[in-house]
């Protein structure tokens, strides 16, 4: 890390819209350490739905590493952002950062629901982030079993 900044690469935490209800969806992107634009995009979800991402970034492949009992962070010498962008997507909302009004809101989950949101989740962040054509045709993700150029950003 430089004296400047805590971080020696782009760091990007918020918040997308799942579209029609009043959910937001946490995210955490970490682009590569090595060339953003040529690696690829991995796209986190920890196990779940239940189980928030932020456990995967801070206690298993983030750049910085919280072990059980410490606490302090340690600098993790096998962070997969050294390779690849990464995207850490807390999913549904009420895991995490993540959260709607269940008052409004449909808050019941099933494998059906869940794919749709993600579906959604990934779609807002890509327009969110006006992403460059390099995520777009390197990124190891399929949706619906189309390839990302085949939706309209």
């Amino acid at each position: 890390m430089n004296d400047d900044q805590p971080f020696d690469f782009n760091v990007f935490s918020g918040y997308v819209d799942i579209t029609d209800t009043t959910k937001k969806i946490h995210y955490m992107f970490l682009e590569s350490q090595s060339s953003p634009a040529d690696d690829p995009l991995i796209v986190w979800y920890n196990g779940g739905p239940g189980c928030s991402s932020m456990l995967g970034f801070i206690q298993e492949h983030g750049p910085f590493l919280l072990h059980d009992g410490a606490t302090s962070f340690t600098k993790n010498e096998y962070s997969w952002n050294k390779e690849a962008n990464m995207l850490y997507i807390e999913q549904p909302a009420g895991v995490g950062y993540s959260f709607g009004d269940c008052a409004t809101t449909k808050c019941f989950y099933d494998d059906n629901n869940m794919a749709e949101e993600n579906l959604v989740s990934l779609l807002n962040w890509y327009k969110k982030f006006a992403v460059p054509k390099p995520f777009q045709t390197k990124a190891a993700v399929a949706i619906s079993q189309k390839p990302m150029d085949a939706f309209d950003f």
